[in-house]
């Protein structure tokens, strides 16, 4: 299935407790102080030891079974329910990524490096800066396993895909993977014309996409999850350890949305939510307050839906807890389907740049067969356009 991260959707919400919602925050919920010692440990180089020491902590554990009690739990007051929906989100965000990037720390040598930006066009020596980064940091072994997997799936993707793999890649990662282009890929490739050298994947680009993608190593949960925990909770520790990466895989997404073949433009998409995680009431109730009022829903992780409504988590994994799906127009975004690994494969992925936004201009109510049950099921769909400058 298409990897889908619990997405805190929209703009975080000032709060301003009352006493009873003080209560919830500093009693049920102590986000605040797991916040601050994930901070703490930015004071080091190195500070993933001290972060996975606190993921095994007991604050941890608090936090995250504090986040998962039903919304207004203990209290008739609405603010403070509504203020326990909003920290429970912020919980679950956090816990969600500190766990994933610990995963994560094992395929690769997170530090916190100074800061590192997005190339400009033309600058190849700060581009070459940001690959050696990236390859100092993932482990031989896990480079190893993603390219063993691409080769696997290479042949699945037919000569038509192949030849556009093979345009959109630099020499150096074709040559690493042992991809060697044939007659029949040059013919196609003259379909869309020679791709400009700088505009095809470094090794450092490819490996974090196919890694992005990959059904079985979960970096998309420490990618989005930092992210976001950035964007609307203020931290910039694992969003800093995940830069490096993060600015490869960006890179290629920039790239791929402008290819020719792979790069789409004003195409509907399709992602189903889950409403069961800790922030579903959230998200919820940020689409729902979005409808038709022009407020924003922003994304700034790396946007990943379908182009196929039929695989929509709202259709495949509906007794899940997806019982809500967007239908999303990217202004841009790229075709992700022939860089997946054998799993995942005909899903048919559509990967955005991050930082999208978007407004809410309908809410419909729309029937999705399930095939457990052989019945239809209503889904509230909710049409997400890309907002303008005008949009508040």
């Amino acid at each position: 299935m298409l990897r889908t991260t619990p997405t805190s959707i929209g703009h975080r919400t000032k709060r301003h407790p009352s006493s009873s919602s003080r209560q919830v925050s500093t009693q049920t919920i102590p986000v605040d102080r797991l916040k601050q010692d994930i901070h703490a440990a930015s004071g080091s180089h190195d500070p993933v030891p001290r972060l996975r020491q606190l993921r095994q902590s007991p604050l941890y554990d608090e936090v995250w079974q504090a986040g998962k009690a039903p919304a207004g739990a203990g209290t008739r007051d609405p603010e403070a329910a509504r203020t326990h929906a909003r920290l429970a989100a912020e919980a679950f965000t956090t816990c969600h990524a500190l766990d994933a990037i610990i995963r994560l720390s094992e395929s690769y040598r997170f530090t916190l490096a100074p800061r590192v930006r997005q190339p400009a066009a033309g600058d190849y020596a700060a581009a070459q800066a940001n690959d050696r980064a990236f390859l100092e940091q993932i482990t031989p072994a896990h480079a190893k396993q993603l390219i063993g997997g691409f080769q696997k799936s290479w042949a699945k993707n037919g000569e038509l895909r192949q030849a556009a793999l093979l345009s959109a890649m630099a020499p150096e990662p074709a040559a690493r993977l042992g991809l060697q282009p044939t007659a029949v890929h040059g013919d196609y490739a003259r379909a869309w014309g020679t791709v400009a050298p700088g505009q095809r994947l470094s090794t450092a680009e490819l490996l974090a996409l196919i890694d992005y993608v990959h059904s079985g190593t979960g970096t998309f949960n420490a990618v989005n999850g930092a992210a976001m925990a950035a964007a609307y909770y203020g931290d910039k520790t694992l969003s800093g350890l995940m830069q490096v990466y993060s600015t490869a895989l960006n890179g290629a997404i920039a790239k791929l949305c402008e290819h020719p073949y792979f790069g789409k433009t004003d195409v509907a998409s399709y992602k189903g939510i889950n409403l069961r995680n800790p922030s579903g009431h959230f998200r919820l109730e940020a689409l729902e307050g979005a409808v038709g009022s022009g407020k924003l829903i922003a994304f700034p992780n790396v946007l990943s839906a379908t182009a196929d409504p039929e695989q929509s988590y709202a259709v495949q994994k509906y007794f899940d807890g997806y019982t809500i799906e967007c239908r999303i127009r990217m202004r841009k975004a790229f075709d992700a389907d022939p860089f997946h690994d054998e799993m995942t494969m005909g899903e048919r992925e559509l990967i955005g740049p991050a930082g999208q936004r978007f407004v809410v201009t309908e809410k419909q109510t729309i029937e999705v067969f399930q095939s457990a049950t052989g019945r239809n099921e209503e889904v509230d769909r909710f049409l997400l356009e890309p907002a303008t400058a005008h949009s508040r």
